[in-house]
């Protein structure tokens, strides 16, 4: 779990824009990716929106979500 809403917006993100953060959420969830695969993914994808603030929610979320128990 994680409150993804609140790292958003610590990240620097409008309040609901919780993408980035449930994607890095996902990432400790699965382990599908390396962290920083994802990340520069991120970057590429936001370029033009943000790229610095949705890799921090991504980072953040990535961090802070605690699986199982």
């Amino acid at each position: 779990t994680a409150d993804i809403t609140a790292i958003s917006v610590e990240a620097g993100l409008p309040h609901g824009m919780v993408n980035t953060g449930i994607i890095g959420s996902l990432e400790r969830a699965t382990n599908l990716l390396e962290i920083d695969i994802l990340i520069k993914g991120i970057e590429k994808e936001f370029e033009t929106r943000k790229p610095e603030k949705n890799s921090l929610a991504a980072k953040i979320a990535y961090e802070r979500t605690i699986v199982g128990g």
